[in-house]
């Protein structure tokens, strides 16, 4: 698409979607000891989804700007005529 001139992230079928860590809090865990309530297991953060990125496709809109050309191309084919 550069090679013509065309921005490839300017049209809605090229898509590029970037997250961060996710994380979660895992509570404190608490017990008993001779009657006392004590803290068993300290709270902590557990990673539920790490960092990444990922480039798709909307097909949908991919075969909207096929047929936009292919429209164009026709047109201007029938000027030539």
């Amino acid at each position: 698409m550069e090679q013509n001139g065309l921005e490839p992230f300017g049209y809605g079928f090229i898509c590029h979607d970037k997250w961060e860590d996710s994380y979660e809090v895992v509570e404190a865990e608490h017990g008993e000891i001779d009657g006392e309530i004590v803290e068993v297991k300290p709270e902590t953060t557990k990673l539920m989804s790490p960092a990444g990125d990922r480039f798709s496709f909307r097909m949908d809109e991919l075969y909207a700007f096929i047929a936009a050309g292919s429209e164009a191309r026709l047109a201007a084919l029938a000027g030539e005529a």
